[in-house]
């Protein structure tokens, strides 16, 4: 598995782009965030993997000791992983999905990316306008 996060095709972080739209915030993260703590909740991962349909995902989340995961949109399973500062892990199934063919194109765009990524850029833009 491996550690990935989206980027759009010009390879700028998606989360920089957040903050350029009305709707920076997104307030039902903060309410399953709320959700999740009142209810013992921890969320401890994402999981993204892929099959010959496309891309798929899942959140695990943990109470009491067991872990528990939790189907969803991929894009949901990634915003979630990064407002907790918690794992993303990718299958090689997925990455299959996401990366272009090239491995040299590929290797060069990931590692851009992965040098101007900051954590800034994936930081709630809703309550500093």
């Amino acid at each position: 598995m491996a550690v990935v996060l989206p980027a759009d095709e010009r390879g700028e972080p998606t989360g920089a782009r957040l903050g350029k739209t009305c709707c920076g915030g997104v307030p039902i993260f903060d309410l399953l965030g709320e959700i999740a703590q009142a209810g013992g909740l921890e969320l401890v991962r994402a999981e993204i993997d892929g099959d010959a349909q496309g891309v798929n995902a899942a959140v695990v989340v943990r109470r009491a000791g067991h872990d528990l995961a939790m189907v969803c949109h991929p894009a949901d399973a990634l915003a979630l992983a990064v407002r907790s500062r918690v794992p993303i892990l990718a299958s090689d199934a997925a990455l299959a999905h996401a990366c272009p063919a090239d491995q040299e194109l590929r290797a060069h765009a990931v590692r851009r990316w992965l040098d101007r990524l900051r954590p800034v850029d994936f930081e709630d833009q809703s309550a500093g306008g």
